[in-house]
Protein backbone atom coordinates (compact mmCIF):
# COMPACT_ATOMS: atom_id res chain seq x y z
CA UNK A 1 0.00 0.00 0.00
CA UNK A 2 3.06 1.99 0.34
CA UNK A 3 4.10 1.68 -2.74
CA UNK A 4 1.00 2.78 -4.20
CA UNK A 5 0.90 6.02 -2.29
CA UNK A 6 4.32 7.22 -3.59
CA UNK A 7 3.76 5.96 -6.69
CA UNK A 8 0.24 8.23 -6.62
CA UNK A 9 2.54 11.41 -5.14
CA UNK A 10 5.49 11.07 -7.84
CA UNK A 11 2.47 10.80 -10.56
CA UNK A 12 0.74 13.93 -9.31
CA UNK A 13 4.24 15.47 -8.65
CA UNK A 14 5.26 14.56 -12.50
CA UNK A 15 1.81 16.23 -13.48
CA UNK A 16 2.09 19.19 -11.70
CA UNK A 17 5.33 19.92 -12.97
CA UNK A 18 4.46 19.42 -16.46
CA UNK A 19 1.27 21.92 -16.14
CA UNK A 20 3.83 24.24 -14.32
CA UNK A 21 5.72 24.81 -17.34
CA UNK A 22 3.47 24.58 -20.10
CA UNK A 23 0.52 26.88 -17.88
CA UNK A 24 2.65 30.17 -19.28
CA UNK A 25 2.31 29.32 -22.93
CA UNK A 26 -1.04 27.99 -22.23
CA UNK A 27 -2.55 31.29 -20.38
CA UNK A 28 -0.60 33.75 -22.93
CA UNK A 29 -2.47 36.10 -24.70
CA UNK A 30 -0.20 36.54 -28.24
CA UNK A 31 -1.13 39.81 -29.99
CA UNK A 32 0.18 39.70 -33.40
CA UNK A 33 2.63 43.20 -33.86
CA UNK A 34 3.61 42.69 -37.55
CA UNK A 35 4.39 40.38 -40.26
CA UNK A 36 7.26 40.88 -42.62
CA UNK A 37 7.29 40.02 -46.51
CA UNK A 38 8.61 36.70 -45.75
CA UNK A 39 5.58 35.80 -43.54
CA UNK A 40 7.34 35.37 -40.17
CA UNK A 41 4.96 36.51 -37.89
CA UNK A 42 5.90 38.36 -34.35
CA UNK A 43 3.70 38.40 -31.31
CA UNK A 44 4.25 40.09 -27.55
CA UNK A 45 2.14 38.84 -24.72
CA UNK A 46 1.22 42.19 -23.01
CA UNK A 47 0.02 40.49 -19.89
CA UNK A 48 3.77 39.31 -19.26
CA UNK A 49 5.47 42.55 -19.05
CA UNK A 50 7.50 43.28 -15.95
CA UNK A 51 8.27 46.61 -15.22
CA UNK A 52 12.04 47.42 -13.16
CA UNK A 53 11.91 50.86 -12.99
CA UNK A 54 13.13 52.10 -16.59
CA UNK A 55 13.22 48.25 -17.45
CA UNK A 56 10.79 46.20 -18.69
CA UNK A 57 10.53 42.52 -19.65
CA UNK A 58 8.28 40.39 -21.93
CA UNK A 59 7.34 37.13 -23.85
CA UNK A 60 7.35 37.49 -27.52
CA UNK A 61 6.90 34.90 -30.18
CA UNK A 62 8.79 34.61 -33.81
CA UNK A 63 6.57 32.48 -36.03
CA UNK A 64 8.07 31.84 -39.58
CA UNK A 65 6.07 30.79 -42.16
CA UNK A 66 7.84 27.86 -43.41
CA UNK A 67 10.03 25.34 -40.69
CA UNK A 68 13.39 25.39 -41.71
CA UNK A 69 15.57 22.51 -43.01
CA UNK A 70 16.39 21.78 -39.57
CA UNK A 71 12.76 21.48 -38.38
CA UNK A 72 12.65 25.25 -35.89
CA UNK A 73 9.00 26.66 -37.52
CA UNK A 74 9.07 28.89 -34.20
CA UNK A 75 10.51 30.57 -30.97
CA UNK A 76 9.57 32.27 -27.89
CA UNK A 77 11.85 35.00 -26.47
CA UNK A 78 11.76 36.48 -23.04
CA UNK A 79 12.98 40.39 -23.82
CA UNK A 80 13.82 43.05 -22.21
CA UNK A 81 14.14 46.41 -23.05
CA UNK A 82 15.65 49.51 -21.67
CA UNK A 83 12.70 52.53 -22.19
CA UNK A 84 15.56 55.12 -21.53
CA UNK A 85 17.78 53.75 -24.10
CA UNK A 86 15.89 52.53 -26.10
CA UNK A 87 17.39 49.22 -26.25
CA UNK A 88 16.55 45.68 -26.31
CA UNK A 89 17.89 42.23 -26.27
CA UNK A 90 16.92 38.58 -25.11
CA UNK A 91 17.69 36.79 -22.35
CA UNK A 92 16.44 33.65 -23.29
CA UNK A 93 14.57 31.58 -25.83
CA UNK A 94 13.19 28.48 -26.82
CA UNK A 95 12.91 26.74 -29.98
CA UNK A 96 9.84 24.76 -31.49
CA UNK A 97 8.48 22.69 -33.86
CA UNK A 98 5.09 23.87 -35.11
CA UNK A 99 4.27 27.49 -35.65
CA UNK A 100 3.22 29.43 -32.66
CA UNK A 101 5.30 27.59 -29.78
CA UNK A 102 3.90 24.20 -30.79
CA UNK A 103 5.36 21.10 -31.51
CA UNK A 104 8.30 19.50 -29.84
CA UNK A 105 11.14 22.12 -28.19
CA UNK A 106 13.86 21.97 -29.95
CA UNK A 107 16.21 23.41 -27.33
CA UNK A 108 16.70 26.39 -25.66
CA UNK A 109 19.41 29.50 -25.43
CA UNK A 110 19.86 31.26 -21.59
CA UNK A 111 22.28 32.92 -22.52
CA UNK A 112 21.65 36.64 -23.27
CA UNK A 113 22.06 38.39 -26.32
CA UNK A 114 23.82 42.08 -26.84
CA UNK A 115 21.98 45.21 -26.44
CA UNK A 116 20.36 46.45 -29.90
CA UNK A 117 18.81 49.29 -30.53
CA UNK A 118 14.92 49.20 -30.96
CA UNK A 119 15.25 50.94 -34.45
CA UNK A 120 17.05 47.89 -36.04
CA UNK A 121 13.72 45.94 -36.73
CA UNK A 122 10.07 47.29 -37.08
CA UNK A 123 9.02 44.60 -35.11
CA UNK A 124 11.20 45.60 -32.17
CA UNK A 125 10.21 48.95 -32.66
CA UNK A 126 6.41 48.39 -32.43
CA UNK A 127 6.71 46.03 -29.30
CA UNK A 128 8.77 48.66 -27.76
CA UNK A 129 6.43 51.43 -28.21
CA UNK A 130 3.72 49.34 -26.38
CA UNK A 131 5.96 47.75 -23.74
CA UNK A 132 7.63 51.11 -22.76
CA UNK A 133 4.26 53.50 -23.44
CA UNK A 134 3.76 53.73 -19.93
CA UNK A 135 7.68 55.38 -19.03
CA UNK A 136 8.30 58.72 -18.20
CA UNK A 137 11.81 59.90 -18.17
Amino acid sequence: MKTFIQLASKRTLATSLVLLLITPLAQAEWVRMFQNIHGTAYYMDPTSIETHGNMRRVWEMESYRDATKEGLHSIRLYKEYDCKKEMGHFRKYVAHTGPQATGEVMGNVETPSDWKTVNSSPANKLVFSQVCKDYKP
